[in-house]
C-alpha cells in the first residue's frame, strides 16, 4: 500500500464501537488520525485526549494545521439521568464532548476543509427527531444542537460535502456504560449502522441529514 497517495482523514472516537469500524471500512482510502482517550489499533495516528477537557482540546487544535479530505465527528457520551441528578461535571461533559468539541474542531478547520472539498461526517442520534426516551434532558439537547449543526453547515458551507447521520438504537458501549435501561429486543450493530454511512458515503455526493434505521 502506498501511503503517499492516499487521502487523509481525521476522527474522533475510534476507538472502539462505530468509529472504529468505520476507520475498518474506510482505512484502504485514508490515513486516519483519531483522537480519543484511548489508542486504535488501525489508526495510523493516535492523539490521546479526552475531549470533555475544553483546554486541553484548545491546545490541540492550535497545532493542528492540516489539511483533511475527510472528517469523521464520532465521540460521544451519555449520562441518562433525570435533571436534579447530575453533577456539574456530567452536565459540562455531555455537552464538551457532544457539540463543543464538533463547533470547535470545525471552526478550526472550516477554511481548509472548504479549499479540499473535503466531506464532514457528523454523528447524531433520532433522539433528536424524537425525544420520547425518559432521562434523556441534558443527552437529548446536546444532539438536538448536533442536528442543528448540520443544519447550519450545509446551508453555510456548500463547498463541503456534508453528511449528517442520526442512528437509531443500536448496540454499544456506550449504552451499557450510562446505565439506560433498553427493551430486550434485537438491534443493529455498529458494524452494521458503518456500512450504511459507508454506503452513502460511496454512493452519494449529496448532503444529507438523515435517520438511519
Amino acid at each position: 500500500m502506498n501511503y503517499n497517495y492516499m487521502k487523509k482523514a481525521l476522527i474522533t472516537g475510534g476507538s472502539s464501537g462505530l468509529g472504529y469500524e468505520l476507520i475498518k471500512l474506510l482505512n484502504s482510502e485514508y490515513n486516519f488520525t483519531n483522537i480519543s482517550r484511548t489508542k486504535c489499533d488501525i489508526a495510523e495516528e493516535n492523539i490521546l485526549l479526552d475531549l470533555s477537557n475544553s483546554k486541553k482540546l484548545d491546545k490541540l487544535l492550535e497545532k493542528i494545521d492540516s489539511f483533511y479530505d475527510l472528517i469523521i465527528l464520532n465521540a460521544g457520551v451519555l449520562h441518562w439521568k433525570k435533571l436534579g441528578d447530575f453533577s456539574n461535571k456530567e452536565i459540562l461533559d455531555d455537552f464538551n464532548i457532544n457539540i463543543i468539541s464538533q463547533i470547535k474542531i470545525l471552526n478550526k478547520l472550516i477554511r481548509k476543509l472548504e479549499k479540499n472539498g473535503a466531506t464532514v461526517i457528523i454523528v447524531g442520534s433520532v433522539a433528536s427527531f424524537y425525544p420520547i426516551h425518559e432521562n434523556g434532558s441534558v443527552y437529548i439537547s446536546t444532539k438536538s444542537g448536533v442536528r442543528s449543526l448540520i443544519d447550519t453547515l450545509i446551508k453555510d458551507h456548500p463547498k463541503i460535502r456534508t453528511i449528517g447521520v442520526h442512528p437509531r438504537g443500536f448496540t454499544s458501549s456506550l449504552h451499557k456504560k450510562s446505565g439506560m435501561k433498553r427493551k430486550n429486543r434485537n438491534r443493529p450493530s455498529s458494524e452494521n449502522i458503518a456500512k450504511k454511512i459507508f454506503d452513502i458515503v460511496k454512493n452519494s455526493n449529496d448532503n444529507t441529514n438523515i435517520i438511519l434505521d
